[in-house]
């Protein structure tokens, strides 16, 4: 076997292990016809391959022509593998043209069937001494020149397509225009050889081998991009689950929340209701002692009663806090002025501060925001006294609650900050829950916070939590109020 069988040969085995490659990956991936085109293409070119050895092999006339005309029918599905491959990769539709060059390339299937059809019966003989080849073969007829003609042609037909949509070859357009070179050289070559022009070996199997695996190339190319497109989206979508996850977690919590929160403030509604009723006829009965007692002197009934309503009063705050949160609709919306606001507020909390802090302002103006003077009394009452009682009494000096308003767009912001010890990290999540207090039993009821969460959440407002062992600071922003 010469050394041009053997390099056709070679040239078979690589087309046929492309052949298998594209064959399987369109059996996988059904929605990519142009490995099935690529696979077709690569079974013509094993054909042409071993029909070239083979003829090379030849040692008479008659089995010369019988691999020519093989090689010629084995170039038709060759061709047509490049042309439907071409259109499916560049995204071209096919048109009546393509469909005419598909039934020539029929034809030229067809003469492999009819001996002396194309081939003429003059006998050639060939010699090739640097190659140490020799084969016969037999010259081409007038109907064989036509059907070499035709198939140049749709060789070039091919060839504009490409050059026609070049501009969507994406990737490996280099490669593909030195290997659709090769293939036109090797191609012109083998023509002329055909025609007598020029004594040369075959060379077109060599040709369509190159082109074959410049394609493959793409092919596989654009699998491995889009496979880590895949995995790239696969884990986008991991996150995207993940994140969403959290997030319907977290809306599950505060639906939680929201049903524990109306249940509360139900419960606390009828709590209160219950409560007033007796308030009511304790506070009269100690009205008609005091009037008594005035009649008589008995300091120590006096104290007694004085401590009597100071403890009545307290239940009766205590009540109005319940009575607030239970309800989400009291109180009428208008402008009001957040600085007028904290000034009323801190005159009244004076004297609650004067043993535990002192207090500090920075009252900016701003503009009005949407809501009751009097619930947005309580919300600044509220923060304030947390922050007074988030410090020890015995050294006010040492001590600074700061509070102060500032405009940022469309919001208007309240400020508390204070010195005290700050708020452990676990119990930050629960410092808005109704009932929840650090407080001695005594000393706090766990309302003041999450009647003004309630209060800035009705107002459309947000509030943050921001605590160190060096102090809290909380902030309320409201939207401002609509103008005109």
């Amino acid at each position: 076997m010469g050394i041009a069988s053997v390099q056709a040969l070679l040239c078979s085995m690589v087309a046929l292990s492309a052949a298998a490659i594209h064959a399987f990956t369109y059996a996988l991936r059904r929605k990519e016809p142009a490995h099935l085109w690529l696979a077709i293409s690569a079974l013509g070119i094993v054909g042409i391959a071993i029909s070239t050895a083979l003829l090379y092999e030849s040692s008479s006339a008659a089995d010369g022509e019988f691999w020519q005309r093989v090689m010629l029918a084995t170039a038709a599905p060759t061709l047509i593998g490049f042309h439907y491959f071409s259109l499916s990769l560049l995204e071209v539709e096919d048109s009546p043209l393509d469909r005419w060059f598909g039934l020539v390339a029929c034809a030229m299937v067809f003469q492999a069937f009819w001996p002396g059809l194309v081939f003429s019966g003059e006998v050639i003989e060939r010699r090739f001494a640097y190659l140490d080849l020799h084969h016969h073969a037999r010259d081409l007829g007038p109907v064989g020149a036509v059907v070499v003609v035709m198939f140049a042609a749709y060789t070039a037909f091919v060839a504009r397509i490409w050059f026609v949509h070049r501009a969507r070859i994406n990737e490996g357009k280099n490669l593909l225009i030195a290997s659709f070179a090769f293939l036109l050289l090797t191609g012109i070559s083998d023509l002329a050889v055909g025609t007598r022009l020029i004594e040369a070996p075959m060379t077109v199997v060599f040709g369509y081998t190159a082109f074959l695996a410049a394609l493959s190339s793409i092919l596989v190319r654009r699998l491995v991009y889009s496979m880590d497109e895949v995995e790239r989206s696969a884990e986008e979508l991991h996150e995207l689950v993940d994140q969403r996850t959290e997030e319907i977690r977290e809306k599950d919590l505060q639906l939680a929340h929201g049903e524990r929160m109306a249940t509360i403030g139900t419960l606390a509604a009828s709590v209160a209701h219950e409560i007033n009723n007796p308030i009511a006829f304790v506070s009269s009965n100690l009205n008609h002692l005091e009037t008594l007692t005035k009649e008589t002197e008995h300091g120590e009934i006096a104290e007694i009663i004085f401590e009597c309503r100071e403890g009545v009063d307290r239940v009766r705050g205590i009540v109005a806090d319940l009575l607030s949160m239970a309800r989400r609709g009291d109180g009428f919306e208008e402008p009001v002025d957040l600085v007028e606001v904290v000034r009323s507020a801190l005159g009244m909390l004076a004297n609650e501060a004067r043993f535990r802090t002192r207090l500090e302002t920075d009252l900016a103006p701003v503009p009005p925001v949407l809501g009751d003077s009097r619930l947005l009394g309580q919300v600044v009452v509220n923060l304030v006294l947390n922050a007074i009682h988030a410090i020890p009494e015995g050294d006010p000096e040492s001590n600074r609650i700061h509070v102060s308003t500032s405009s940022e767009g469309e919001r208007v912001r309240l400020t508390v900050r204070d010195t005290g010890p700050g708020i452990p990290e676990e119990l930050v999540p629960r410092i808005f829950d109704p009932f929840f207090t650090t407080k001695p039993k005594d000393k706090g009821t766990g309302l003041g916070l999450a009647v003004t969460h309630q209060l800035v959440t009705r107002y459309r407002g947000t509030i943050a939590v921001d605590t160190n062992a060096s102090g809290t600071s909380i902030v309320v922003d409201l939207p401002n109020a609509p103008t005109g």
